[in-house]
Parts: structure tokens; C-alpha cells; sequence
């Protein structure tokens, strides 16, 4: 009955389909028709099978409930129907397409390629200004007003930029500024930069007030600045010569005590008159006071004192003022950096001066940078006296150790070095009365020197005569071979430039500096590589 049926739903399958045939218009049928018609037509021959053999409704399965057809075809799109199939397995075997014979495998024939794997292509992400090009080309230009961005401002600055009269005067003020701070800095960078070293009491500051007096504009001090200079004068006697009188007491006691303890009672800030004049004049005269005078080394007092006490006739005049060399002269403890701009020659020159005293050297790498050469200043003068801070510390020792340092910092390494031994006047003074060489006694000095020596009570000891002159030029050039000694160290091939100098004589340091500024500028040239 299974195979009845089924044949009997192919004959009706057939007869539907020559009915449509006998329309008289003939139909090509699709090789593959769609699944829409094969369902119809798979309805209609159920209906048929059906109307035959009723009991193959019932399938294979006892009770009577239906079997469900079992398919290998791919179902079409869409949602599967619910219904249960009503042809059952014969009549859907029936219209299922037969399966495909096999080919039969060519060994010539190449296999079939499957398909390959690729990796999703990654879209490269864009940066802000891409994304929004990339919108403002994809924006539609009918969409409305409210959904595109409106445009945004330029930048102030910018081409086709709309700025208030305020914010263009502000721009045009920041250019200028910008374009003054370059020329302050191409201007700043072909200057010369002299530091000005050395220990204290050496003169670094007379030197400073004489490259005023040589090459700054006003080519001298400003009237405030002499003003100001009255009361430094008038301190600067008073206050040495009281020291000079204290130390009368354990050396060489003033014939006039009643008016060497008069003086001692002024304050130093009294002004000098015609009657006070007259009276430092004669306790300078006193031949107490010369005697201790002559070992000053053995206190601290300025050599200075000798100059003051030399003009003291025009200084006790009331309408007093100090010229240049009473302001040379005249000392004020240097505290902090000093800087001054001078012209040497058509030549920018920055100078720094320093204090010297060992409280001030930690101040001293504030000015260390960009240091185009190094200005050392030593008093030659100094050699039997100790320092201040330190009354048993020998000034030269302390002098040759400090400069021994600076020689061998790291600031200064490729840096020029000038030394000038200073104070050669009152060297060759103190030469004539104070031994150079001492090898006894509890401050031996200068024990390696083996030149000639004052002798006292010869012509060694009259300044001037050709015997003091051979000890001056030896002891001088001992000086400098052991300057020369210290600031080498390990670099033996570094060059010192030495000058034995007199600060408070004008013309000797005006051609001392011409001739330096020429050291220095080869040495810049050669520095950069020009030489």
C-alpha cells in the first residue's frame, strides 16, 4: 500500500502538470524551481495520496500519530512552519530531489579550493582633526540648522582671525617684547665676562673703582658717589688710627698719652674738622706710634692710613671732597656680588666683583656660569701678615691655596686665567724693613727662596738703589714661578698669565687691562675653534 500511494501522488502529480501543458501555452520549467512551488505542488499530492490510502496518513508509528519527515535540505528563510507535515514520509520521499551521484575522482583534476580564512580588516583609528574632516565631507548639507555644528572661531593669530583693537595691541606689545629679549640675549652673548677672585684685603675692589674710572661712561664716580665718600674718608682714618693707638699699648707706647686716649674716645663717625686734623697729624708724628706702625703686621690696619695721614691737610678742609684717588684709597668691606658693565675699546665687559673673605667665598658659584676668563688678584704685599678671620693663617698661604683651587675647579678648566699680584708700591715699602725669608721662629715664610735678601744697613735696604732692585725683581719673579707652581697642579700645559700690577696707579692698569682684554679675546677665539 506504501508503494501505491506513492505512485498514485506521482500520477497526480504528473496530470497537474500536463493540465497546465494543455493550455496551449507552453511553460519552461526552472532546473531548480522555487521552494513556493515545490510546497504547492507537494501540497496537492498529498491531498491525492490521501484521498487513496487513507491509512498512510496515520505513518509508521502505532496510535496513529503522524511522523514527522526527516529532511537533509536546507530549510528556506523565515520562521519554520508549525503545522505538521500532512503527506507523510511516502509522499515527501516522493517529491524529494534525488541526491547527486558522485563524481568519479580525476587524479589530473585539481581539488577543490576552500575558501580562506582572513582576518578582519582593522580600520585605522583617525586623529581629532581627520575625524573631523571626515564628518564635516559625510554631513548632509539639507540636514537642518540645528543638528550641524556651528563654525568655530580661529585661533588669535591665525590667517583671516578677527581680533578687537585690545587683543591686537596686546599681540603687537608680547612680539616686541619677544624680539627685545633676543637682541638682550645675541648682545649679552658677545660680551666679556671678567670675574674678579681673590682673598680679602687684596684689592679686587680697588681694582673694580679703577675700571670706573677708566672706561665707564661717566668715566668716573657720580657727584652722590663723592658725596657719599666724604663720610667713608673720615671713617676710614679714625677707625685705623684707633687701631694703630691700641696696639701702642704692647709695643711702642705714644709719647702723648693724654691725646692719643683723647682720640681713642671719638667715635668713628666723627666728622674730621681743621681742629681734629691738627691732632691726627701730630699723634701720627709721635715717634711712638711710627714704631708700632712699622710692625703693623703683627695687628690688622690698613696700609692706607699712611696715604690718609699724608693728605690730612686738605682733607681736614670744611669744603672737603674726595678725588678719585681718596676714593681708591678708601676701603668698604665687599659683601655679596657686584656687577658693572664697562666699554674697554669698542669691547662689552661685564665685571663681577666679590667679597674675599671666607664668609662670602659660598657666594662666590652664584657667578660661575659663563665666565669668559678669571681675573685672580693677590696682594704680594701680604706676605708677613695673617688673616683677618684667622690670626694664624699666613695671607700669601691662604692666598696660593685659594688660588690653587680655582685653578683646578671644573668651572674654570678651559677658562682664561689672569693672576695679578698687586700692591707692588707697598711691597717694595715693606721689602726695605720686613725680612722676605724667614726659616726660624714660630711663622717661618718663603724658605725656599734662595735669591738675594736685604741686608739692613746696606743699599739693599734704600729703596731705588740697583741692590734693592735685584732683591725686588728676585723676590718678584719668586712670587710669580710660585703662583705659577700652585695654579698648574696636574695640567702642566695650562697657560697663567701673570701681571704685577699697582691698583691705584690709573695708567699702569689701563694698559694692564688693554693688554688683557687682547689675552682674552685670542683665548675666546681659540676656545671656539676660530684659531
Amino acid at each position: 500500500p506504501g508503494s501505491a500511494g506513492g505512485e498514485a501522488g506521482r500520477q497526480a502529480a504528473a496530470r497537474q502538470a500536463g493540465s497546465g501543458e494543455a493550455g496551449g501555452r507552453p511553460t519552461q520549467r526552472p532546473t531548480h524551481r522555487p521552494t513556493c512551488c515545490v510546497a504547492g505542488t507537494a501540497a496537492a499530492a498529498a491531498a491525492a495520496a490521501a484521498a487513496a490510502n487513507p491509512a498512510d496518513c496515520t505513518g509508521s508509528q502505532p496510535g496513529g500519530r503522524p511522523t514527522h519527515p526527516t529532511t537533509t535540505d536546507a530549510e528556506p528563510p523565515g520562521p519554520a512552519p508549525r503545522s505538521r507535515d500532512p503527506l507523510g514520509s511516502a509522499a515527501s520521499a516522493a517529491l524529494r530531489p534525488a541526491p547527486r551521484a558522485a563524481a568519479p575522482s580525476d587524479p589530473h583534476s585539481s581539488p577543490r579550493r576552500r575558501p580562506i580564512d582572513r582576518p578582519a580588516r582593522r580600520v585605522p583609528k583617525l586623529c581629532a582633526a581627520s575625524r573631523r574632516l571626515t564628518s564635516n565631507k559625510t554631513r548632509s548639507p539639507t540636514a537642518p540648522a540645528a543638528q550641524q555644528q556651528p563654525p568655530q572661531p580661529a585661533k588669535m593669530g591665525g590667517c583671516g582671525s578677527s581680533m578687537s583693537a585690545e587683543e591686537k595691541a596686546e599681540l603687537a606689545r608680547s612680539k616686541e617684547l619677544e624680539a627685545a629679549a633676543r637682541r638682550e640675549q645675541a648682545a649679552d652673548a658677545q660680551k666679556l665676562k671678567l670675574l674678579l677672585l681673590g682673598a680679602g684685603e687684596s684689592g679686587k675692589s680697588t681694582l673694580f673703582k679703577q675700571m670706573k674710572i677708566l672706561f665707564s661712561q661717566s668715566h668716573g664716580f657720580t657727584q652722590s658717589e663723592i658725596q657719599a665718600s666724604v663720610k667713608i674718608v673720615y671713617n676710614n682714618i679714625l677707625k685705623n688710627m684707633k687701631i694703630l693707638l691700641s696696639n701702642c699699648e704692647t709695643h711702642s707706647p705714644a709719647h702723648d698719652s693724654d691725646l692719643a686716649d683723647h682720640i681713642l674716645s671719638l667715635d668713628e663717625g666723627t666728622p674730621i674738622d681743621t681742629n681734629l686734623g691738627d691732632m691726627l697729624k701730630a699723634i701720627w708724628e709721635d715717634a711712638g706710634v711710627q714704631d708700632t706702625w712699622n710692625h703693623r703686621s703683627n695687628f690688622q690696619v690698613q696700609d692706607a692710613l699712611e696715604y690718609f695721614m699724608e693728605n690730612i691737610d686738605r682733607i681736614k678742609q670744611p669744603s672737603y671732597l674726595p678725588d678719585n684717588q681718596d676714593i681708591l684709597r678708601s676701603r668698604v668691606r665687599t659683601t655679596g656680588i657686584v656687577e658693572a658693565e664697562f666699554n674697554l675699546n669698542g669691547v662689552r665687559v661685564a665685571m663681577f666683583d666679590v667679597g674675599g673673605q671666607r664668609n662670602e667665598r659660598k657666594k662666590w658659584i652664584h657667578c660661575f656660569d659663563n665666565v669668559t676668563a678669571v681675573i685672580f688678584v693677590a696682594a704680594i704685599s701680604e706676605y708677613d701678615q695673617v688673616l683677618y678671620e684667622d690670626q694664624h693663617t699666613n695671607r700669601q698661604e691662604e692666598a696660593l691655596s685659594l688660588f690653587k683651587e680655582m685653578c683646578n675647579s671644573t668651572w674654570f678648566s678651559n677658562k682664561s686665567m689672569i693672576l695679578f699680584l698687586n700692591k707692588r708700591d707697598v711691597f717694595r715699602k715693606k721689602l726695605a724693613m720686613i725680612p722676605f725669608r724667614v726659616d726660624k721662629g714660630p711663622n717661618p715664610r718663603n724658605t725656599s727662596y734662595n735669591g738675594p735678601v736685604v741686608i739692613p744697613g746696606t743699599n739693599s735696604a734704600i729703596e731705588g738703589t740697583p741692590e734693592f732692585e735685584q732683591v725686588y725683581q728676585a723676590t718678584t719673579n719668586y712670587l710669580i714661578e710660585l703662583y705659577k707652581f700652585y695654579g698648574k697642579g696636574t695640567n702642566a700645559k695650562r697657560e697663567i698669565y701673570v701681571k704685577v700690577t699697582c691698583a691705584t696707579d690709573s695708567d699702569h692698569v689701563k694698559v694692564i687691562m688693554e693688554s688683557c682684554k687682547d689675552i682674552i679675546l685670542k683665548n675666546n677665539l681659540a676656545e671656539n675653534g676660530f684659531m
